[in-house]
């Protein structure tokens, strides 16, 4: 049997097609149970190889640039507070700009290979903290909505800041699917208008506000496209790009919402 170039052309567009239908299949799949994943520290950071958490781990370096650049002139050495340490994944980040770091978390073992100040922090309970203040902390990793109280949250770390201190903190969209939410945890989601509601109700000033994760989750089919056509690594690179290109650009279906807040005097 011959086969000719017109029947090779045909099996090639065949194959190709089979091959979308799969991916646009898998995809949604893959990034639904992602978080699933999180729920061990091994998955934690597979995570965030995935093209979705380099998305995440670029757009949390990028707001801790962000706010490293408000430190006042007359604090040589700020007293940061890290939310939630976890894997250490964002604490290797906050080293290359802070030194005097405390660090938290609900877990006594997570805590016991830390030599540096640390204390226990469970944001989902109301509980008078007594510590030093800090000028800066960081929240990220989206510790508040693992809460379930973003309210308590919120109130427990700014009550932890110095006048004029910073709060840098992530939260889910509560106007993006829940599709895509973990389901071995419950989270807390909440949009951008109810916490600057919040903000409003306890002086707090808002300083910054951004984005993460608008292309998967608003334009959906053109990721699936370019996941199709393009190779891992370069795909990866675009997404990022795009996405740090895009950050200041608001979209209702972003899946993360970062706000850099400020305690004032007033």
């Amino acid at each position: 049997m011959v086969i000719n170039f017109g029947d090779f052309f045909i099996l090639f567009l065949i194959s190709k097609l089979l091959k979308f239908i799969i991916v646009m299949n898998t995809a949604s799949r893959y990034y639904k149970i992602n978080f699933d994943l999180s729920s061990s520290k091994k998955g934690y950071m597979e995570k965030y190889s995935s093209p979705k958490g380099k998305v995440d781990d670029t757009m949390e370096s990028d707001i801790i640039n962000f706010a490293y650049k408000l430190k006042p002139k007359h604090i040589k050495v700020p007293r940061v507070l890290e939310v939630g340490v976890y894997t250490g994944r964002v604490h290797k980040k906050l080293k290359k700009f802070f030194s005097n770091i405390t660090v938290s978390d609900v877990s006594v073992n997570i805590l016991k290979k830390y030599n540096n100040k640390k204390f226990i922090l469970n944001l989902s309970k109301k509980k008078k903290i007594i510590v030093p203040k800090f000028d800066f902390i960081f929240s990220l990793g989206h510790q508040i909505s693992f809460s379930n109280n973003i309210l308590n949250a919120i109130k427990t770390l700014t009550n932890l800041l110095n006048h004029n201190g910073f709060l840098v903190f992530d939260i889910w969209n509560k106007d993006c699917s829940d599709y895509f939410d973990p389901k071995v945890y419950r989270i807390e989601k909440m949009s951008k208008e109810q916490i600057l509601k919040i903000l409003d109700n306890h002086k707090l000033k808002l300083i910054k506000f951004s984005q993460g994760q608008k292309l998967f989750y608003t334009f959906n089919l053109i990721w699936r496209v370019f996941n199709f056509l393009i190779p891992r690594k370069i795909f990866i690179r675009l997404l990022v790009f795009f996405e740090l290109l895009l950050k200041d650009l608001e979209a209702k279906k972003a899946q993360n919402l970062y706000f850099v807040i400020q305690k004032n005097n007033k």
